[in-house]
Order: C-alpha cells, then sequence, then structure tokens
C-alpha cells in the first residue's frame, strides 16, 4: 500500500544511468575493497587481468576507467564487496554524487588520496591539494551536490 506520494520525485538515483537505451558498460571484478554506485574505478593495468579498482595514484589520460553504475540486484545499499563483478559505464551520462557543490559544465576530479572518511575514487569539483585529478571525458552537465549528471566519454 503506497503511504506517501509527491508531484515532484527525485531525477535519479546515485549510480543510475540517465537516458534509456544501449550504453557501453564493462563488467569487472573488483580486486580490493568496496566500492559504491557513483565513483570512479580504473581498470587494473596487469595484462590479462579482468579486475577494477579504486584510483590510488593520479589517474593519467592513459588511465582506463569509469563511473560504478547502481547494482540491479543484490543487497539494497547497493555497494560491491571484494571479489564481485561490477558494472562500470565507460561512455553515456550517469548520476554521481560529489563531496561539494559543483556547477554544470565543469571538469570532474577523481580522489585518488583518502584519509578518515574521505573514499578513494570519489568525485569532487577541485584537486583538494594533490588528492585528486581531473579525469579527461568525465564533466557535469548538472549543478548539486548529492545527485549530479556526469558525462562519461572514453579516454581517447
Amino acid at each position: 500500500m503506497q503511504t506517501s506520494y509527491t508531484n515532484a520525485p527525485a531525477e535519479g538515483v546515485v549510480g543510475q544511468v540517465v537516458t534509456g537505451g544501449i550504453k557501453p558498460v564493462i563488467v569487472r571484478r573488483l580486486a580490493n575493497g568496496t566500492v559504491r554506485p557513483g565513483q570512479y574505478v580504473i581498470f587494473a593495468v596487469n595484462s590479462g587481468s579482468e579486475d577494477c579498482q579504486h584510483p590510488q595514484a593520479a589517474v593519467t589520460a592513459l588511465t582506463k576507467g569509469g563511473i560504478v553504475l547502481r547494482k540491479a540486484y543484490g543487497q539494497s545499499d547497493g555497494v560491491y564487496a571484494d571479489n564481485e563483478p561490477v558494472d562500470v559505464l565507460v561512455e553515456g551520462e550517469v548520476w554521481c554524487a560529489f563531496e561539494s557543490a559543483i556547477t554544470a559544465l565543469q571538469s570532474v576530479f577523481v580522489r585518488h588520496v583518502a584519509a578518515g572518511a574521505e573514499q578513494y575514487g570519489a568525485l569532487r569539483l577541485d584537486a583538494d591539494g594533490t588528492d585528486a585529478v581531473a579525469v579527461t571525458g568525465l564533466r557535469t552537465l548538472t549543478a548539486g551536490t548529492s545527485l549530479v549528471k556526469v558525462e562519461v566519454k572514453p579516454a581517447a
């Protein structure tokens, strides 16, 4: 039984693809730790590896990666656990959360140094000293903090 309703529902949820249709998604195994929808992961550079992981070094133009999509199955918190298959969007538009408010049409920085409550792979609007780096192919399409539309384009 529905107990409440709204005339202005949220446009989406973090880790949800913005528009329908076929999107290039790569499924990789999470190499270590946990990852949340809407975070950036990199693909392992080891030859033959099918793993992905949080960036723990500066992401370069040669680094391949994408945004983790919301889990369509399993736990309701949407967190992927160690060794679990992860859906990674490599081209398209996805809803993401940011560490702080950001405006539309901005470059996206990805955290690769984390301390305290900070999380590897989190998206932000600046370098936070030297703890995050701009990632080629990521930019905001809307403004906000908790729900921002992000465009993902493959690195050249």
